[in-house]
């Protein structure tokens, strides 16, 4: 294992629904490889998180940055909040799929009058959003709201 980075001695909230326990998170190439007590190679690098929580990622599950992550991908609202997730297309809010951008501009958060929509469907929604390499994963509901 070639680790990034390891945070060590923290108290692990894993989300799995088992108490909390003091552990290591290893990362590699950007993305946890273990949680646990793991024995780490010579030489990686270390950020002592004792007595403090280490929560590996959180699950925005009503998100509405379906239009900001296409045009600022840092997502630095959710990532400084521990959001590894967000859920967009709720409420009938989205971005795609879409016939008329001038009627469906309305229900897409955050689109300035001004702003090209080149997609249509939400494969080409979905191609820009990733183009873009959003700081977050991104799932999304189908809206039922712009399909106007």
């Amino acid at each position: 294992m070639t680790l990034d980075l390891a945070i060590t001695n923290g108290t692990i909230l894993d989300g799995s629904g088992q108490d909390p326990f003091v552990g290591d998170v290893a990362i590699e190439n950007g993305r946890i490889a273990d949680i646990g007590v793991i024995e780490l190679p010579v030489g990686v690098p270390t950020l002592d998180a004792t007595d403090l929580y280490v929560a590996p990622g959180f699950v925005h599950i009503h998100g509405h940055s379906d239009f900001t992550l296409v045009v600022d991908p840092r997502a630095v609202s959710s990532i400084t909040q521990g959001v590894t997730l967000e859920i967009v297309g709720n409420r009938g809010h989205g971005c795609a799929p879409i016939r008329d951008p001038k009627l469906a501009r309305s229900n897409i958060y955050g689109c300035p009058a001004d702003h090209s929509i080149p997609w249509r469907g939400m494969a080409e929604y979905l191609d820009r959003l990733e183009a873009g390499r959003p700081a977050v994963n991104v799932a999304t509901l189908v809206p039922n709201g712009l399909f106007v």
